[in-house]
Formats: structure tokens, C-alpha cells, sequence
């Protein structure tokens, strides 16, 4: 699971998730006869569809892939109404769907924002019809990242909307106990909120509060990083908040802090690709700080230092552009920078 803690083995993920769908096709054939081995196939489905769209350049494949499980959970959770944990289960593959739907090369797009939206809708439709007496962790977590996933597809379309979203989220994350809300996945995931909602901010130029949230964000993730040193996607978030970091300081004029954030980031992605070699988003987004760095330093006056920043980062950036199947959003970036 690419955004649970993991060691960043992704070609080995892809072994095993192979194999296990190699085990359980047999028993899910004919169809309707064993619904425990129907269930774990989309689970399975799921997963891999997920991996393929962040570890390795299968974007389409891994959505498709998703998408086939989410037409299967909704077929289990019909034939079975009652399932409040099947009922979960199905809301939840919808929300990874409009997920990796509102992505496109690792960039926010707002191309297939009206199927990624249909399917948020519904999931929180869905999680929303559980009694609010009834609503424990499991629940508020998942409508509390509903939320904030729906906050990443109206992001460029709407983005008071969107912070709006970011906003809601917190509150379902206190509406857990102080225990619950302790629990390293609440608190990572809160921290993703955070990083969602102060990018929000960012767009609508409130940077002190955007900076605010965004450092809160850090800090967490940071801190749930270094308990964890193998943990590659804890790696990873940290790289989203410095990221961020980055944009927005440069959005209100703070280019010495903004070039600090994303050297660290590039520090991180560094270790990240020496971790995880197989995943080939890391380097396209190392190369899109080293460019931004090159920009800035730039902007301040320092251009022996910007431009090796800078054609290092673009070099890979049109490299990638160039690839057959590039995504617009990779076309868009490059072009973007090459100007």
C-alpha cells in the first residue's frame, strides 16, 4: 500500500500482489459462489491499482484497475445491504478512485474532476447513511478523508470550496478521543489534512495561516518519520510538506525560506530514489525542486548557483515530457519550465 507505512519495495509488492491474485482467481470462479474470495480479489485490486498509479508510470492501467474493484464492491455490497463493514469497504475504494482520478504524473489535474467528484459524492453518501451514534474511528477517519480528498479534486476548479473541505476533515478528526486521535495512522493522516488545508490557504493568499498549517503538518510527519527510518512513505509525506512549504513562501515573497524547504525536499527524494530505485515519480519530482531552486536563486541574484539547479531538473523534466504517454500535466510542467 503506497501510502501506508512501507520499505518501498514496490517491484516485490508487484510479485506478490501477482501471486495472490493468481491464488484466489480459481476460487472466485463461477462467479456469485464465494463471496470471502470475490471480496479479497477487490481488496487485491485495489491495492495493485493503487501501487501501478504511484510506484511505476501504469497510470491508466492502475485506474482501470481500481475502477474494476469498485464496480465489484458496489455488485458485493447490493447482494448484501446489510454489511455495514462491506458497505465501508466499497465507499472507501471510491474515494481511492476519485483519489487517483484528481492525479495525473504526480500533479494535480483537473481533467476527470467530474468523475473523480461523482465518486467522492457518493462514498461520503454512503459513509454518511451510518447513524451518527454508530460512527467509531473507522468511520470518522474515512469521512474525515473524504474530505480532504475532495479538497485535492476541487482544488484548481474551486479552491475556497476546497478549503472548505480541508477545514471540515479537522473537525471529524476531533470529534475522536484524545486516545484515537494518538493513533500513528490518525495522526499521519490528520497531518495530510493539515498539508491539504494549508495548501488551500496558499491559494487563496493567506500565507501566515497557510505556513501555520503547513509547518503543523511537517512537524508531525517529521516526527512520525524519525521513530520510523525505513518507513519510505513517511519519507514521502515529509517530501509533500517541504514541497508546499516551498510554493507557498515563494507565493508571499520569502525566497530564501522557499529554497530552503525544497532543498530538504530534495534531500529526502534523494534518499527516497536510493530506497525505493523502481518508483518513477520520485525523480520527476526531485527534478521539479531542483528547477523551482534554480528559479529562485535566480530571482535573488545568484546565478552561478542557479544554473546547474536548473538544467539538472529540467533535463529530467523533458525527458519525461518526451515519453511516449507522457500526461498532460508532465507536457504542461515542462513546457511551463522551459519558458
Amino acid at each position: 500500500n503506497p501510502v501506508a507505512p512501507n520499505l518501498g519495495k514496490s517491484t516485490d509488492a508487484l510479485a506478490s500482489y501477482r501471486k495472490a491474485l493468481a491464488l484466489i482467481e480459481p476460487l472466485c470462479s463461477p462467479p456469485g459462489q464465494n463471496r470471502r474470495a470475490e471480496l479479497l480479489r477487490a481488496r487485491l485490486w485495489v491495492n495493485l491499482g493503487s501501487m501501478r498509479t504511484f510506484a511505476f508510470a501504469t497510470e491508466a492501467e492502475g485506474v482501470e484497475t481500481v475502477r474494476r474493484a469498485v464496480k465489484e464492491l458496489d455488485r458485493l455490497q447490493t447482494a448484501a445491504p446489510g454489511d455495514r463493514a462491506l458497505l465501508i469497504e466499497s465507499a472507501s475504494a471510491k474515494q481511492i478512485l476519485a483519489r487517483l482520478l484528481s492525479q495525473t504524473g504526480g500533479w494535480v489535474t483537473g481533467a476527470v474532476a467530474p468523475e473523480a467528484e461523482a465518486q467522492i459524492l457518493r462514498s461520503r453518501e454512503m459513509f454518511l447513511s451510518i447513524p451518527p451514534a454508530q460512527r467509531d474511528i473507522t468511520v470518522l477517519k474515512h469521512l474525515a478523508q473524504n474530505h480532504t480528498i475532495h479538497g485535492g479534486v476541487r482544488e484548481r476548479s474551486d479552491p475556497h470550496s476546497a478549503l472548505d473541505n480541508s477545514t471540515k476533515a479537522l473537525e471529524y478528526y476531533s470529534q475522536m478521543t484524545e486516545t484515537d486521535r494518538e493513533i500513528p495512522e490518525i495522526r499521519r493522516l490528520r497531518a495530510s489534512t493539515l498539508l491539504t488545508r494549508g495548501w488551500g490557504r496558499g491559494q487563496v493568499s493567506d500565507f501566515a495561516g497557510a505556513i501555520q498549517d503547513l509547518e503543523a503538518g511537517r512537524d508531525i510527519l517529521n516526527a512520525i518519520s524519525a521513530a520510523d527510518p525505513k518507513n519510505m512513505a513517511a519519507i514521502y509525506h515529509c517530501t509533500q510538506a517541504y514541497r508546499s512549504l516551498g510554493i507557498v513562501h515563494g507565493y508571499a515573497k520569502n525566497r530564501e525560506a522557499a529554497i530552503a524547504n525544497y532543498k530538504q525536499s530534495v534531500i529526502l527524494f534523494d534518499r527516497l530514489i536510493k530506497g525505493e530505485p523502481s518508483n518513477s515519480l520520485h525523480p520527476v519530482h526531485r527534478a521539479e525542486a531542483l528547477t523551482r531552486i534554480g528559479d529562485l536563486l535566480a530571482l535573488t541574484g545568484r546565478m552561478p548557483e542557479a544554473l546547474p539547479a536548473a538544467r539538472e531538473g529540467l533535463a529530467h523534466m523533458v525527458k519525461e515530457a518526451e515519453r511516449p504517454g507522457a500526461s498532460d500535466s508532465q507536457l504542461m510542467e515542462a513546457s511551463r519550465w522551459l519558458m
